[in-house]
C-alpha cells in the first residue's frame, strides 16, 4: 500500500485482511439473540513492525490502529456520522446507518477482547472521505470528515503522529501501560506452557467426602488448570499484568479471556 511504500507511518506497517479469514477461534461474548457477528472481517490495520501479519488475517491482538473502507454510494447509510445531520434528529434515521455503526463497533469489540486497551483509534474511509474515530467503553467520538485526496498533507500528518504514539507513547493509543505482551522467546511463555500441563496432584472439585490427608498443603483445582490451558489458544496473545496492592505489585500471566461482554460500549 501507499502507507508502506512511502513510509507514511514510520515504525509501523499497514496490513490488509481478506473478508473470509479471521484469527478469532472462539466467541467469548455473552449469548445474544440478535447476533451481530456476521460482519465481514475488518479491512486492515497499522501494526508495529514487530508483529505485522503476512497471512491476510485481521490479527486483532496486534492492531494499533484499525482501518475500515467503504465505497461511496450516495446513500446516507455510507456514513453513520453524517456532518450534515440535523442535531435535533435521532442519530440513526436510516437503517443502513445503524448497521454500519454496529459493524464499526463490532470491530472495536474484537480489539478490546484481544488486547488490554482503554481506547482505540480507527480510521474510517468512505470513498475519499476520512474520519478518525476514537472508541472507548463509553462510546465513540469522531472528527469531521475530510477529503484525503484534497487534504493529503493532513492525512500524512495523522499517520505520522499515530506512528510516533505507537513508538514513544503507546498509552496515548489506548494501550494499558501496566500490561506487557509476552512473545515466544520470553521465559514467561515457557512458564505458561508448563503451568498448563496436567498434574497428578491437582484436586478434583466435585462434591465428596474428603480424606483427612487429601488436602495437606497448597493445591490447585483441576478445573482451574483446565481453564488456564484452554486460554492458551492459538491466535491469542499472551500478557503479563502488573496489579499494585498493599504488599507491592503482583504479576499475572494471562491469554484469551474466558468471557467478555457483548459490544465495545
Amino acid at each position: 500500500s501507499a502507507v508502506n511504500e512511502h513510509d507514511l507511518a514510520p515504525g509501523m506497517t499497514m496490513a490488509l485482511s481478506r473478508p473470509d479469514l479471521d484469527t478469532a477461534e472462539a466467541d467469548t461474548s455473552e449469548d445474544d439473540e440478535d447476533d451481530e457477528d456476521d460482519y465481514p472481517t475488518i479491512d486492515g490495520a497499522l501494526f508495529p513492525e514487530r508483529c505485522t501479519p503476512t497471512d491476510w488475517c485481521p490479527h486483532y491482538e496486534g492492531q494499533d490502529v484499525s482501518f475500515k473502507f467503504k465505497p461511496y454510494t450516495g446513500r446516507p447509510g455510507c456514513d453513520p456520522f453524517d456532518d450534515e445531520r440535523d442535531p435535533m434528529c435521532p442519530l440513526f434515521e436510516d437503517r443502513d446507518q445503524l448497521q454500519t455503526y454496529r459493524e464499526l463497533m463490532n470491530y472495536a469489540e474484537h480489539v478490546f477482547a484481544a488486547q488490554h486497551r482503554a481506547h482505540l483509534f480507527m480510521i474510517f474511509i468512505v470513498g475519499r472521505r476520512v474520519r478518525i474515530l476514537r472508541w472507548d467503553r463509553g462510546g465513540v467520538i469522531t472528527t469531521e470528515a475530510f477529503d484525503y485526496f484534497v487534504e493529503w498533507k493532513k492525512m500524512c500528518r495523522i499517520l505520522y503522529r499515530l506512528s510516533v504514539l505507537s513508538k514513544h507513547a503507546r498509552h496515548l493509543l489506548g494501550v494499558d501501560p501496566t500490561v506487557t505482551r509476552i512473545w515466544s522467546e520470553h521465559p514467561a511463555w515457557d512458564m505458561m506452557d508448563k503451568a498448563a500441563q496436567e498434574c497428578d496432584t491437582d484436586v478434583d472439585h466435585e462434591m465428596r467426602v474428603l480424606r483427612d490427608d487429601e488436602l495437606t498443603g497448597p493445591f490447585i483445582f483441576k478445573y482451574e488448570r483446565d481453564k488456564f490451558r484452554d486460554s492458551l489458544a492459538e491466535g491469542w496473545a499472551r500478557y503479563e499484568l502488573e496489579v499494585p496492592g498493599s504488599e507491592g505489585t503482583r504479576k499475572f500471566l494471562v491469554s484469551r479471556p474466558s468471557y467478555h461482554s457483548k459490544g465495545a460500549v
